[in-house]
């Protein structure tokens, strides 16, 4: 486990506890700001934010501003799709809260602060650690949990691995525990076993963080989640983003959804539920399903 800075989280919070204890008071009595927040939006960013920090202006000073979205997924689970259709169903607009180091990635808090002025969608990888639950807390009152059998999943990282190696090796350093040169030196077969040993775990570590967050008394929690699956996006689609918006309280009608080609641009390969099951030797599928079984119930996984 991590060993966090109590007193960078400490100063964290004094600082935002600083900047909104007290503001929507403030904010009812004081006509300049009432001015400055519509000034500000929506062509500006303002301090006044989303996610919790949104509850704080009262909803007639923002006409038509919608919240920021956070989307987070296990790698190689339609990640890019989901986002792309989001951000242009929605119009929203793209940011990036996160450093990218899977699976030890951190909230940047500055981007989420930035994430936090409304009208804005981000889509990680984060983990469920102690230091990115305590800086998500801060601006985040909801967020989509997209996840997918590790076991596909895996597959479709050593295709992933292999593609990134020819087209954009500069893509790897952000995946510290893997050897490109020794990875691509292995046969196909090779590959798959070395992924079920060392990536396959950190997939199961991962969900099994948020499952367990997941299930914590409410008082525990300072943000909501919501689990999507990969089958939802693959085999009913529009009911999966239908449940997005109503989890977000985005109206109905506002979400236009968008026709987007499911080309390598976005969705980088188009792997179907249970596609492990056919390509895994007979000793690779028991393999990754022991080392999968602490999640697969919760999903209804076999």
């Amino acid at each position: 486990m991590a060993v966090i800075n109590h007193k960078l989280v400490s100063y964290i919070h004094w600082v935002r506890n600083r900047l909104i204890v007290g503001l929507d008071k403030h904010l009812s009595s004081c006509g300049i700001c009432q001015q400055v927040v519509r000034a500000d939006l929506p062509g500006q960013t303002s301090i006044f934010g989303g996610g919790k920090a949104k509850d704080l202006v009262e909803q007639e000073l923002l006409p038509g501003n919608m919240g920021s979205i956070i989307i987070n997924t296990m790698p190689k689970s339609g990640s890019v799709y989901i986002n792309a259709a989001m951000q242009a169903g929605l119009g929203l607009s793209p940011i990036q809260i996160h450093n990218m180091y899977f699976p030890d990635d951190v909230v940047n808090i500055n981007a989420l602060k930035e994430w936090a002025s409304g009208a804005q969608i981000t889509q990680t990888h984060l983990s469920s650690t102690e230091l990115n639950i305590w800086l998500l807390g801060s601006f985040v009152d909801r967020m989509i949990i997209h996840v997918r059998d590790p076991r596909e999943a895996t597959l479709s990282w050593v295709h992933f691995i292999g593609r990134m190696y020819q087209e954009n090796p500069f893509e790897l350093l952000r995946i510290p525990y893997v050897h490109p040169e020794y990875f691509m030196g292995l046969t196909f077969s090779e590959r798959v076993d070395w992924a079920i040993d060392h990536h396959l775990p950190i997939l199961v570590r991962w969900v099994d963080g948020w499952i367990r967050y997941s299930q914590k008394d409410v008082s525990g929690k300072p943000f909501r989640v919501l689990f999507t699956t990969y089958p939802e996006l693959v085999n009913e689609e529009r009911v999966m983003f239908a449940k997005v918006c109503d989890f977000f309280d985005i109206p109905k009608g506002l979400f236009v959804h968008p026709n987007i080609d499911k080309s390598e641009a976005v969705y980088f390969r188009k792997g179907q539920p249970g596609e492990w099951r056919n390509v895994f030797s007979a000793a690779q599928r028991q393999r990754a399903t022991d080392l999968s079984k602490s999640i697969l119930a919760h999903f209804g996984w076999q």
